[in-house]
């Protein structure tokens, strides 16, 4: 219903739901779940900060897994797992730049709308895997069995890396491509709000509801308002712009009928449907005109009749068990509590004619015991009062609380990701001084090369020793490697018969290393990947695989 006023594609957060338990139980926690369930909501994306048993209580109702046989997306807060990443790397003792290394490796960095790539930054989970394995050489054998266990997680971090943090799933949670990051910073901040109310001490559940009430849900409500009148953050979306006053109109209103205009906006539904002009097909066992209840308005009771037989006709009463019924109505839906002889529901029908509504209706007709609750409801006693009551806002009569600014260091606006590139290497991105202390130490190139066809002379690594794979099938990309041409020693022998082994002057035989970064600085410090030339010929015969491996390695784009 509403949007940016400088974004009509990009709607508000808005904060839709609240639970609170004294005690962190997976129990509480898949209890919200199945909740969000019974309304009606089959698939959901949800996002977490690590704790065990939130992420084991809705992953109870919404699974994830790695084959995606679940529409669910489990999204992990990136600023608590870099968190939990750097405190184990602090507390096995490692300095401050190794650190901040492995954390970037893993979950790459941002700075200026920029993102440097980490490992979550993968475009699968093989490419992932490859790259783990790659990268978990340089770490601590301790922080890798740490990335590996589940103690005290509901998963180990490597797989939750996979499954809530990699690109793909970021991508279809709809944080863009290349995606954002994501963290739960409005929900520390919602945090924040209610632990400043309550001057960091510890309260009771009530005052944490009121201070939700007047410092998140009554301001929200406020931004919504000024929407209305064009004014403010928000707008009225395009669909609902008939509902839109001017701030002139708006401004000749009287509070009352301010609060009116609002009202009405607020109770259209975002829904087309609606059972305006829906006939039902069934009927309650009892007619409108004969269930003698005299304390709600005629015009009233007859359209609650008739939206319990909508809901007959058209939806469906489900049985949860345990005395829990769903009622379904065009795409929403609403819990009834069936406790012996009384039923009750949340709805504002319900609330303003003391307990009678649509839904009630509907689940005692269908569990057939419609005669006996209407029977009940003309018996009630003081259902004035509670009509009364009802109607009554909750904090009439109190002053206005002062909006209080909050201050912090995370109210900073944060900058979207609009493009990807790779970290910088210092080893291969930078050209180095040209220091020459042994014999096969030269300015020659580094050319890219096919192993089979050098056969006779490409048979190992010269720093590694490795043999290169030879034979019937070699799989891309490990049939290519990097020559380099490089004078040598060779044997000679004295008038004594003794051999010594003497460097060539001039002469320079082709030397073969593996494409990787090791094995060549290793025996040639200078070595930077501007030394390195691709043929044409060579260049018109590599495959995607052989290009990506150059890419990820020695960082050369084909």
């Amino acid at each position: 219903m509403f949007v940016y006023k400088n974004n009509v594609n990009k709607h508000p957060t808005t904060l839709a739901g609240v639970m609170t338990s004294v005690s962190k139980e997976t129990r509480y926690y898949e209890y919200r779940a199945r909740s969000l369930k019974s309304k009606g909501i089959e698939s959901l994306m949800y996002g977490t900060d690590g704790e065990c048993a939130l992420e084991s209580g809705f992953e109870c109702v919404y699974p994830i897994s790695e084959s995606s046989v679940h529409s669910n997306i489990h999204l992990r807060c990136f600023d608590h797992a870099k968190g939990d990443i750097l405190m184990k790397l602090k507390k096995l003792k490692v300095c401050d730049s190794e650190r901040t290394k492995i954390q970037q490796e893993i979950l790459g960095s941002e700075f200026g709308g920029k993102r440097v790539k980490g490992l979550v930054d993968c475009e699968n989970e093989s490419e992932f895997e490859a790259l783990y394995v790659n990268k978990e050489v340089h770490w601590p054998e301790e922080f890798k069995e740490w990335m590996l266990t589940t103690k005290g997680r509901h998963r180990s971090m490597k797989t939750t890396l996979k499954l809530c943090m990699l690109k793909s799933t970021r991508i279809a949670a709809g944080l863009g491509n290349p995606p954002n990051k994501w963290d739960n910073q409005r929900t520390e901040s919602l945090n924040n709000v209610i632990k400043e109310a309550a001057e960091n001490q510890v309260t009771d559940q009530a005052s944490i509801h009121e201070t939700l009430e007047s410092e998140v849900i009554q301001q929200q409500e406020n931004e919504y308002i000024k929407a209305i009148y064009n004014m403010g953050q928000y707008r009225l979306a395009p669909e609902f712009q008939k509902f839109s006053v001017s701030p002139f109109v708006w401004s000749q209103k009287t509070p009352e009928q301010q609060r009116e205009h609002a009202k009405k906006v607020f109770k259209v539904p975002i829904s087309s449907s609606s059972s305006d002009g829906v006939k039902p097909s069934n009927r309650l066992s009892i007619a409108v005109e004969d269930c003698e209840v005299t304390s709600v308005p005629a015009r009233m009771l007859t359209q609650i009749w008739h939206e319990a037989e909508i809901i007959l006709s058209h939806n469906k009463v489900i049985d949860l068990g345990g005395g829990m019924y769903c009622v379904t109505e065009f795409g929403n839906s609403v819990n009834v509590m069936v406790k012996g002889k009384r039923l009750t529901c949340k709805c504002r029908n319900f609330q303003s004619t003391a307990g009678l509504c649509s839904h009630v209706l509907a689940v005692a007709d269908t569990m057939g015991t419609l005669s006996e609750f209407v029977e009940t409801f003309n018996r009630k006693e003081g259902k004035a009062s509670s009509i009364l009551q009802a109607n009554i806002p909750k904090r009439a009569g109190e002053k206005p609380k002062e909006k209080k600014k909050r201050k912090g260091q995370n109210n900073i606006e944060l900058n979207p990701i609009v493009e990807e590139i790779e970290r910088a290497d210092n080893d291969l991105d930078f050209q180095k001084p040209l220091s020459f202390t042994e014999i096969w130490h030269n300015s020659n190139k580094f050319q890219v090369v096919f192993t089979r066809e050098c056969t006779n002379k490409a048979q190992k690594c010269e720093s590694c020793k490795v043999e290169f794979a030879h034979g019937g099938v070699v799989c891309i990309p490990q049939d290519i490697s990097i020559c380099h041409m490089e004078r040598f020693y060779y044997p000679k022998k004295d008038a004594n018969g003794k051999t010594t082994y003497e460097p060539t002057w001039k002469r320079e035989i082709p030397r073969f290393y593996c494409v990787k970064k090791e094995c060549i600085l290793r025996r040639h410090p200078y070595f930077w990947k501007g030394m390195i030339e691709v043929q044409e010929d060579v260049r018109q015969q590599l495959k995607e695989g052989h290009k990506k491996l150059l890419k990820e390695v020695l960082h050369l784009s084909i």
